[in-house]
């Protein structure tokens, strides 16, 4: 027996080993750093846009509920959308932009017109801020003061 030569390859196969082992790690970190500078942004998106649509849904099927001052206090505390009558609206103060990226946060504002039980018109508009992850992670820093 040559105990040199096992003892190499003994050595040559944990080298593989952790070089496969790194390499899948930082394709992993690759991967991940993608999806948050690429994917995230666009993903929050779509998922405010489609929580706006559900508010409207809501409000919608309660249009007549005379609880619906509470369900429209309701989509803003919880939401963050928020509803006011198309003529009285106007839009809040946005955050400061990101010092990072320099933009300020992109917003959704959608008018939908209500019938009433009576046969008069209501318009509202629903309006809500996409915020940017890091806007959302200061946000929490400052609240919980991570």
């Amino acid at each position: 027996m040559d105990w040199g030569t096992d003892l190499m390859d003994k050595l040559k196969l944990q080298w593989k080993i952790f070089g496969f082992l790194l390499g899948f790690c930082f394709l992993l970190l690759v991967i991940l750093w993608s999806f948050q500078t690429v994917f995230l942004s666009d993903m929050y998106k779509k998922v405010r846009q489609s929580e706006i649509e559900k508010a409207i849904t809501l409000v919608e099927k309660n249009i007549n509920n005379e609880n619906l001052d509470d369900i429209l206090y309701e989509l803003e505390i919880t939401k963050e959308i928020m509803v006011r009558r198309t003529e009285f609206f106007a839009p809040p103060n946005k955050p400061e932009p990101n010092r990072q990226e320099h933009r300020e946060p992109e917003t959704i504002t959608k008018d939908k017109t209500f019938t009433l039980e009576n046969g008069s018109k209501i318009s509202l508009t629903f309006y809500a801020i996409i915020t940017p992850v890091m806007l959302l992670y200061q946000r929490l820093k400052q609240s919980f003061i991570l």
